[in-house]
């Protein structure tokens, strides 16, 4: 995951840090002076979705650190799994199975008309 660090707003003058995660998912910020920063995440882990949401950290002076997804001094940004819907099932077999039974009885008929003209 690629996540961008920025200073008040998010904004190309305000950006001040890029980082991207490992295999363990964490990233690390240090030497950051008291304030508000915005965090994003630009890039997702593959078969997980992009969080399109903007996470907003303040540090007190005192070096408290708060914010929606903040637990302790840990930021959470949670990407959901990408999950395909599944295709096909029961409800296309029976619109085949019914198209062949038309085709059938159509085929039938044929054969029996065909007969019928032919015997006149």
């Amino acid at each position: 995951m690629l996540i961008w660090l920025y200073r008040n707003t998010v904004a190309d003058a305000n950006l001040i840090d890029t980082k991207t995660t490992g295999t363990t998912g964490i990233i690390t910020f240090s030497g950051l002076a008291d304030g508000t920063y915005k965090v994003v995440e630009t890039a997702a882990p593959a078969n997980y979705a992009l969080n399109s949401k903007v996470f907003t950290v303040t540090i007190a002076a005192d070096g408290t650190v708060s914010g929606a997804e903040v637990s302790g001094k840990i930021l959470t940004v949670p990407d959901p799994k990408v999950v395909l819907p599944n295709t096909g099932g029961t409800g296309t077999l029976l619109f085949t199975i019914g198209g062949i039974a038309l085709i059938a009885g159509a085929a039938v008929l044929f054969v029996i008309y065909r007969k019928k003209s032919s015997s006149k």
